[in-house]
């Protein structure tokens, strides 16, 4: 059986928003086959929003023309070649949304396929893409890029903790810095939203954070996912980071001078924060100092205890606090989980299990992200 996948795209000329979806049959028999591609184009000046998911995208990105288009998702395609995407992509100067998810070549290596002789400069200031899906994007230039949404890779092992088994995920940093030349620009030059926390998947491994660090100059805002071990823990690598660059360096803020909110699933060190926010928070009383941001939001999974809580809100204020140290109980004291001791709190599920590589959490620390700030 054949589909007319050109007079079905017809019928949505006035259509803003336009999901199309290729769904598989156990019978081979009536499975549906796209017809050949004619080169004749459908034009949708009216369409928004476009999402493609399964094996008719190649054949969708080939027939559509959608100029005004802003927002482009494609899922579970293993058809697209990349001269395909990156033309149609081309086609759409309006387009500022792009989300590849578990999107792949044909061929082999897609490194074989015809390249184009530059790198091709496009307007997407949203950018959501998997590890496999960032070779498909590689002869584009994201010169105006803002939000980045990492989504790695699937490594075909499954993993357990505590109740939990789930697919490990690692997402990888380092490829985004390959490219990086004295006349290509970084990927991250102005980035404002750095985003690791991958829906719907837990304890993500993330490589290559410290090398992409130093590049981040716009970056605002960032979340972090929480570590599977309690040795890679992502919120005390950045902050340790930024408290290294800047003690090495002549001027304050070399990294990340514009970081003014930090998501983190884990807890950071609060001693290493409250000595970051010391450093740049007293910036709130220089209006006319334009180099570093005060850090003035952070999110939590949960409140901290007083104790901790306080003097944190004063050093995000930009002042001193009666003491920088902070007394929470011992994590590896025993009973309780090691969340409720890092942030202070006596815990409630003395029978929490415990494990030295991993860091342990009960009820109190699942309810989602709280927002603290200087007075809230």
């Amino acid at each position: 059986m054949s589909i007319q996948w050109y007079n079905i795209i017809s019928i949505f000329q006035r259509a803003e928003e336009l999901f199309m979806s290729k769904t598989k049959t156990t019978n081979t028999r009536k499975q549906a086959k796209a017809s050949p591609y004619t080169g004749d184009t459908i034009l949708l000046s009216h369409l928004l929003s476009l999402y493609l998911e399964g094996d008719l995208c190649d054949t969708a990105l080939s027939m559509i023309h959608s100029p005004n288009l802003h927002r482009l998702k494609i899922v579970e395609a293993k058809d697209i070649s990349p001269e395909r995407l990156t033309d149609f992509v081309m086609r759409s100067s309006y387009l500022r949304s792009l989300h590849l998810e578990a999107v792949s070549s044909p061929q082999a290596n897609v490194n074989d396929t015809k390249s184009f002789s530059e790198s091709i400069p496009v307007g997407l200031t949203d950018l959501s893409v998997t590890h496999e899906a960032q070779k498909m994007i590689q002869n584009l230039e994201f010169t105006g890029l803002e939000t980045l949404r990492l989504m790695g890779a699937l490594q075909g092992v499954t993993m357990q903790r505590g109740i939990f088994h789930f697919d490990q995920r690692e997402i990888h940093l380092k490829p985004f810095l390959s490219s990086i030349t004295s006349e290509s620009p970084s990927i991250f030059a102005n980035l404002v939203f750095l985003d690791l926390c991958v829906s719907n998947a837990l304890f993500p491994v993330v490589s290559g954070l410290e090398n992409v660090i130093p590049h981040l100059s716009q970056m605002e805002k960032i979340s972090l996912p929480r570590a599977l071990q309690s040795t890679d823990i992502l919120v005390d690598l950045l902050i340790q980071s930024i408290l290294s660059s800047d003690r090495n360096s002549q001027s304050l803020g070399e990294f990340c001078p514009h970081l003014e909110e930090i998501y983190t699933e884990d807890y950071p060190q609060w001693d290493c924060l409250t000595q970051l926010l010391l450093k740049r928070n007293p910036v709130l009383y220089l209006p006319d100092f334009e180099g570093v941001r005060a850090l003035q939001c952070l999110r939590l999974p949960a409140l901290p205890h007083p104790s901790i809580l306080h003097p944190l809100q004063i050093a995000m204020r930009g002042m001193f606090p009666d003491r920088t140290g902070t007394e929470s109980r011992d994590a590896s004291a025993p009973g309780g989980c090691d969340d409720c001791a890092l942030s202070g709190w006596y815990c409630l599920e003395s029978d929490v299990n415990k494990d030295t590589r991993v860091r342990s959490q009960c009820d109190r620390h699942r309810h989602g992200a709280v927002r603290v700030t200087a007075y809230s």
